[in-house]
């Protein structure tokens, strides 16, 4: 990515424009049991406030989800403010299949040339929305390193944490010494939608960018001659 040699890597996250929160002190928290006793594995996720854990999901999603919490809270007012270990036998969520998750933000790992990588969150417009494909595309600004085309959205999320649709894609490049990204203002790209999946195809002689997204068209953004 910045042209010195060796192998960078950027990865996609679900981005800083989400109501859920991650970091080292206090991460974003994954639990898998049987909690109500009914013979189904269950996920649980969990956030930090206040130094304290709450389940992400509200009260609705939960009674869904879980036989008999409607009795424990048979309103909202009762259900506020509950921590997760009140929600949910500390005991079990000890037992439980647990992972953690320390940041959200997508990343551009890059290589000192030693096999260490430092992680540089990218600019703040590949953070608008979750990025779900990635693809190399030929250097246009002279100095011999590639553009990435980013794209993504995720519009299946829970009614509680809502769709995430602020993305249009954009185009990553390494300018100045640090990554720097360009919105479609700049490019002209717009890709709305829930975007999955980038590549190039050859077509009838051409280097074709397609653009697949989920529960839509499939999109070609240029052709080239091969």
């Amino acid at each position: 990515m910045d042209g010195d040699g060796d192998a960078d890597l950027v990865a996609g996250n679900m981005g800083l424009n989400t109501l859920l929160r991650a970091s080292p002190d206090e991460p974003l928290e994954l639990f898998l049991n049987d909690f109500d006793n009914n013979g189904r594995i269950d996920p649980i996720l969990s956030q930090f406030q206040d130094g304290n854990r709450y389940p992400v999901a509200n009260l609705d999603e939960l009674n869904r989800q879980f036989n008999g919490l409607d009795r424990r809270y048979p309103t909202f007012a009762s259900f506020a403010g509950q921590h997760l270990e009140e929600v949910f036998d500390p005991e079990l969520l000890k037992r439980s299949f647990h992972r953690t998750v320390h940041s959200l933000a997508s990343t551009l790992f890059r290589n000192d040339g030693q096999g260490n990588f430092e992680a540089l969150p990218l600019p703040e417009p590949a953070q608008f929305s979750a990025i779900r494909a990635l693809v190399a595309l030929p250097p246009d600004d002279g100095n011999g390193t590639p553009d990435i085309l980013f794209c993504g959205n995720l519009l299946s999320a829970r009614p509680s944490l809502g769709s995430q649709d602020a993305s249009l894609g954009g185009i990553l490049s390494w300018e100045e010494g640090r990554i720097q990204a360009r919105i479609p203002q700049e490019t002209g790209l717009m890709l709305r939608g829930d975007q999955r999946k980038i590549g190039w195809i050859s077509l009838s002689g051409h280097r074709c960018l397609l653009v697949a997204q989920n529960d839509g068209i499939l999109r070609c953004l240029s052709t080239e001659p091969e």
